[in-house]
């Protein structure tokens, strides 16, 4: 076995946190993000314990990824997820020749709350797409009167 002895400046880069624009910390907090919104999941989920024991991209078990707050993935990385994917509904929407919209209430899995539904139906380079336009929280069971 070989041993090496670092200088006091290979010790420190070896301990460092990542910066934020670091290309490990943008896919980081892309990939946490897109979980966040493609599984519906509780922003709290970053809080966690079984997610804070998440050892991303530091198999030597050094931790150069900071983990962020969620607040931080609420105020910060939302807005712009959410600002990139309703352009790209956009853009879509605009190359299209017919849209059909339907609307429809449904409960999320957890039973937790009810939603309504607007939602644009269309066929675009021969494949059918759909895209939600708008949702919003029902206050009372969804019944047809309601």
């Amino acid at each position: 076995m070989r041993h090496v002895q670092l200088n006091r400046a290979a010790c420190n880069q070896h301990l460092t946190k990542w910066p934020n624009d670091h290309p490990a910390v943008q896919r980081i907090d892309k990939a946490t993000m897109d979980g966040i919104a493609v599984d519906m999941l509780p922003y709290s989920i970053v809080a966690g314990d079984a997610f804070k024991r998440l050892n991303f991209a530091d198999l030597s078990g050094i931790r150069h990824y900071e983990l962020k707050s969620e607040t931080y993935f609420r105020t910060t990385m939302m807005p712009a997820t959410y600002e990139k994917a309703a352009s790209k509904v956009r853009q879509s929407l605009a190359d299209v020749q017919w849209i059909s919209f339907i609307t429809d209430g449904w409960t999320n899995p957890s039973k937790s709350c009810s939603l309504l539904s607007y939602t644009a139906h269309f066929i675009q380079q021969s494949t059918r797409q759909k895209a939600v336009q708008a949702a919003m929280v029902l206050e009372q069971d969804h019944m047809g009167a309601y």
